[in-house]
């Protein structure tokens, strides 16, 4: 599908992505009255009916019964959800809708059947009041679910959508603001947005919709949905989770992995069992076969991405459109010089890189001049130009260059999602003395260990100037690295496996002399072996006796 706007493509993204939602109501089997008399027996639909009829308008009178003893409120009976309604418009996105009704009395702890129920669902829809309470049993349940995905699931996008016929939602936000920011240590972790009926902490949105109801002020007209609305309302609302075009194009990723997860299953079929226990039973003496299964699978799913993932979902449009919202600093500004739009030049520049050249004669003053000028030879400037530094972080919110080392970590080392850091080759450590160094021992040298082992480390030099080969994450900042791989700079540190790997404790690796190494970070094993084969090259050199004059001429 061909999207115009960055909006139209983060959409899109969440509606393939979204597949389940669980709706929480005390009153989901409490039909309103033309379903109940659907459901009586034919002789007495028009006994009962008015019967009904009649309850529903003075329920309508009665709407808020307060209990001031304990604090209860009742809705009426009006304001009961159709189930027909809610579901179809899910099931219209390709989503499935659970209907979930508590028992009067339930928990909604972390131990609850109501908790476990949310905690498996991408996005959950909770009735402000359950069995009485006025938010309470709500707020403690989204308490304990923000709570759980800032603690233990950080990565794990999740939509809550409050769902209530109070008259002011802003009071409902309110409350559940005032609980979350004295559970939560970092109060700057909860931002409000969407005129302050939004809550957005790191991986988590709370937003409060609305019944229909009359009584209700316009101001929160835009917030007021309909139960065919509701899917809708949903999918626009996770898509302010992953607003960005990196994060639209990986939901992108992860729902074809959804799609597909029965063909990558077949690949796995019931007739390789033999096989595989056979190849396990084979390694158990070195290794457990178990180990190789992550690398399998990985295989299969990046099949999936590269077979399935469109190679140009993110097209000239909304890159354009992307450009046409971002905001220029100052600085972007004074490199593109008086003469020329900013956004226009921006936009250009995203769609066709060098491409610039075509579309702006070099004068005299501005950087972009002297940037154009310097692509005359068909290649970027050397990355010591500063005007070149000054095109690669127009884009960005400053000129420090941080969002650059970033992207480049991310591309070259490996995320972890555990505690458990095994030393292979690829891994970058920090001795006590704060030297960096990088494992170049083989991967075949790191399993299957029963001893003692010399391990071959290269040191890594902090970047000074522009020069650097590699960005790393320490102390809560990315930093650049220098790898020079000369056999001076290598090193042999010996360490005691165990389980037939070396193995860090608490992110720490201690060597046979007792010397602190701490983790750092992984390489991916394509980054990493390249890494190695930089280093074999330089041990591979031949030095000989040839003419210096021919020597130099080679140079």
């Amino acid at each position: 599908m061909n999207h115009n706007t960055v909006e139209d493509y983060v959409i899109d993204a969440a509606k393939n992505y979204l597949q389940t939602v669980v709706f929480v109501d005390d009153q989901i089997y409490q039909r309103d009255g033309a379903i109940a008399v659907s459901r009586l027996k034919e002789g007495s639909v028009k006994r009962r009916k008015s019967a009904i009829l009649k309850e529903i308008e003075e329920g309508a009178e009665n709407k808020r019964k307060t209990s001031q003893d304990f604090n209860v409120v009742v809705e009426s009976s009006e304001q009961h959800l159709s189930s027909r309604d809610l579901l179809n418009s899910f099931a219209k996105k390709r989503m499935v809708c659970s209907l979930y009704q508590p028992e009067e009395g339930a928990a909604y702890s972390k131990r609850s059947d109501v908790y476990q129920l949310c905690m498996a669902s991408d996005v959950v829809v909770l009735d402000w009041v359950l069995h009485g309470r006025d938010g309470d049993h709500t707020i403690e349940l989204v308490d304990n679910i923000i709570k759980q995905s800032l603690e233990d699931d950080p990565e794990q996008l999740r939509l809550i959508v409050i769902y209530t016929d109070r008259d002011n939602l802003g009071l409902v936000a309110d409350r559940l603001y005032g609980r979350l920011s004295a559970s939560i240590d970092q109060i700057d972790d909860i931002k409000k947005t969407s005129d302050g009926l939004a809550l957005h902490t790191m991986n988590s949105r709370i937003i409060v919709f609305g019944k229909p109801n009359p009584r209700r002020g316009d101001n929160f007209r835009e917030y007021v949905k309909e139960e065919k609305e509701l899917a809708d309302a949903v999918i626009q609302e996770f898509a302010k989770l992953a607003d960005g075009l990196l994060q639209a194009c990986v939901l992108n990723g992860l729902a074809e992995i959804r799609k597909q997860s029965r063909k990558i299953l077949t690949k796995f079929h019931t007739g390789l069992d033999p096989a595989f226990i056979t190849h396990r039973a084979l390694k158990l003496h070195d290794e457990d076969g178990y180990d190789h299964l992550p690398s399998l699978l990985v295989a299969e799913i990046e099949a999936v991405l590269e077979d399935c993932m469109p190679r140009h979902s993110i097209t000239d449009a909304v890159l354009k459109d992307w450009c046409r919202k971002w905001i220029p600093s100052a600085r972007a500004k004074s490199f593109v010089g008086e003469q020329v739009e900013v956004k226009a030049f921006a936009a250009i520049f995203a769609t066709q890189g060098m491409g610039i050249k075509k579309h702006y004669e070099p004068g005299k003053k501005s950087s972009l001049a002297k940037t154009i000028k310097a692509l005359d030879k068909n290649e970027w400037p050397s990355k010591d130009s500063p005007n070149f530094k000054e095109l690669t972080t127009l884009l960005s919110p400053d000129e420090s260059g941080e969002d650059h080392r970033e992207l480049a970590y991310l591309m070259s080392h490996r995320t972890h999602y555990n505690l458990t850091r095994e030393l292979t080759l690829g891994t970058v450590v920090k001795s006590s003395l704060g030297k960096y160094l990088i494992c170049l021992q083989p991967y075949c040298d790191c399993v299957r260990l029963k001893s003692p082992t010399n391990f071959v480390f290269a040191s890594l030099e902090i970047a000074t100037g522009s020069m650097a080969t590699d960005v790393v994450f320490d102390d809560n900042n990315f930093l650049e690295l220098v790898f020079r791989p000369k056999a001076r700079n290598c090193f042999v540190f010996r360490f005691t496996p165990s389980n037939g790997s070396v193995k860090a404790h608490q992110l720490i690796f201690r060597s046979v002399d007792g010397t602190k190494y701490s983790w750092i970070s992984q390489m991916k094993p394509k980054h990493a072996q390249r890494v190695a084969e930089q280093f074999a090259r330089e041990l591979g050199r031949v030095g000989l006796t040839e003419s210096e004059w021919l020597r130099l001429k080679a140079k």
